[in-house]
């Protein structure tokens, strides 16, 4: 009675042993030569490598957009401003058109309250901004506006409509109290479209 309940796993152990022994005479007689050591390494390797190619796109794609976004505000980072003003400048001088830089400095009475007003601020001037055009965080208490197709004239319009929207923002904080802070809004516009992206550059450094 012993020897027939133990039949079934005596039977497994040598199905299995055969099995093992097949895949091993198997590989043994692909390993026998370096061509088929070769497609071997092919059966193993290239989805591997595709894995690996879908696990790096996947990956890149999110460190370019948390590159490409403030989270701290959810705005647009510095690294994106660079890059978006180096094309506009390029398309600037390429369509001799005009391209400004309206720059926000925001000051608050508590730095710990420096994250939700410039959230806040930026979001409000998203309503200002028109279609292509995007706030972004460039410092810790700057935002920046690039302003397309926009010379110093219009600029200067832009300014006012920017000023007339802040002047109506209020920021809670916690309990519902009223977060304090104040602004200077500076316009960076270049005379001529051919003065690129190195006139932006030394003109925030001054600010």
């Amino acid at each position: 009675m012993r020897l027939l309940r133990r039949f079934p796993m005596v039977l497994a152990s040598g199905g299995l042993l055969c099995l093992l022994s097949g895949l091993s005479a198997l590989l043994s007689q692909w390993l026998d030569t370096g061509r088929n050591f070769a497609q071997l390494w092919l059966v193993f390797s290239v989805p591997g490598m595709v894995l690996l190619a879908l696990w790096g796109d996947r990956h890149l794609g999110r460190l370019r957009k948390h590159l490409n976004v403030d989270t701290t505000t959810g705005l647009a980072s510095r690294v994106w401003f660079e890059q978006r003003l180096a094309e506009e400048c390029a398309r600037a001088q390429r369509d001799v058109q005009p391209v400004s830089v309206v720059v926000l400095q925001v000051h608050v009475d508590h730095p710990a309250d420096e994250n939700r007003i410039l959230a806040a601020v930026g979001e409000h001037l998203l309503n200002t901004v028109r279609q292509g055009e995007t706030v972004s965080r460039i410092a810790d208490n700057r935002l920046a506006l690039i302003a397309i197709n926009c010379d110093a004239q219009q600029a200067e319009l832009l300014r006012q409509r920017v000023q007339g929207h802040l002047e109506n923002l209020r920021v809670q904080g916690g309990q519902g109290r009223l977060l304090s802070f104040h602004w200077i809004i500076h316009l960076l516009a270049p005379e001529k479209s051919t003065m690129g992206t190195d006139y932006f550059r030394q003109r925030l450094r001054t600010l």
